[in-house]
């Protein structure tokens, strides 16, 4: 699940951390893992290759305000390079 602030993703939680907790804010405090890092629609491929790298990661979200667009891979900006 992702978590929303000021309309803007700053993380994710896994549903489980909700099974038995009533207050969810509290609990998404707690155990949500932050968004480290997101591309936004701009984004040039360059800088979307560059936080693939800083962030290890495979799979980055394309955000805009607190809205997902979608998902793009790594593979996907070594292609557009």
């Amino acid at each position: 699940m992702l978590v929303e602030r000021d309309d803007h993703i700053v993380g994710t939680i896994d549903e489980r951390a909700f099974a038995c907790e009533y207050d969810l804010a509290a609990v998404a405090a707690a155990a949500m893992t932050p968004l480290e890092a997101c591309l936004r629609p701009a984004t040039p491929v360059a800088e979307a290759r560059e936080l693939f790298v800083r962030a290890s990661a495979d799979i980055l979200l394309v955000v805009a305000g607190g809205f997902i667009l979608g998902a793009v891979t790594r593979s996907d900006v070594e292609r557009a390079r």
